[in-house]
């Protein structure tokens, strides 16, 4: 029985022997100076990459910048135009309802003018008929532009909704390039890259406001988009 241990313990010491034969240890595992080499040659990767990741933020805050000035002068000039024309469309309402008062005014009168009893000239029932169709006329031109102003508003509420769309756009994008900074500042350390570091750490600094300040404005011009 004894014989049998033994020779089962020495099949499992030549498992042993074998695996570390065919799995020899790389010489970088005993070697500090390769494994600071790796360190190295790690952090500078990151450090490509950090500063490629800056300037790709850098482009798309300056692009963001650009575009969000565009679309809320555009979207401030649309909501002016949009108060502008719902006066207009109040002010053709009001108009309408004087010109329907004085055409049926102007209808009572003339239907009073056909009655004998009244005794009018012809000339003064001819005049009158005029004055109905002239008033006529004006409702028929002032429901006509009412109509028009209201499709135009219609168009402008549209196009300030599209404004409003691209505007919340940017704010994704915004949120999009903020997550990006919080990330390069996690992967950054001060004890691996030093000054390196500092500096990096500076510019993400700056670019944070600058995304902050946009990210501000935005919101603004949106919610005035809004009311």
């Amino acid at each position: 029985f004894s014989g049998m241990k033994s020779l089962a313990e020495l099949r499992r010491c030549n498992t042993d022997l074998r695996a570390t034969m065919s799995n020899p240890p790389s010489p970088r595992d005993h070697n500090p100076k390769m494994l600071v080499l790796d360190e190295k040659e790690k952090l500078r990767k990151d450090l490509n990459t950090s500063h490629a990741a800056q300037k790709r933020l850098g482009v798309m805050c300056a692009s963001l910048g650009k575009e969000k000035e565009i679309i809320a002068r555009e979207l401030t000039r649309k909501v002016q135009e949009l108060n502008e024309m719902e006066e207009l469309v109040n002010d053709l309402k009001a108009q309408n309802e004087r010109l329907s008062s004085k055409v049926q005014a102007c209808v009572a009168e003339h239907k009073e003018v056909k009655k004998p009893s009244q005794g009018y000239s012809e000339a003064h029932q001819a005049a009158l008929q005029q004055r109905n169709k002239e008033l006529s006329e004006q409702l028929v031109k002032s429901l006509e532009g009412y109509k028009l102003l209201k499709r135009k508003l219609k168009e402008a509420q549209d196009a300030r909704q599209g404004m409003q769309v691209a505007l919340d756009g940017i704010a994704e994008e915004i949120e999009v390039g903020i997550h990006q900074i919080r990330s390069l500042e996690e992967r950054i350390s001060d004890n691996s890259l030093g000054e390196q570091a500092t500096e990096i750490k500076e510019k993400i600094a700056t670019l944070k406001t600058v995304f902050r300040k946009i990210e501000a404005k935005v919101s603004k011009y949106r919610y005035q988009g809004r009311q």
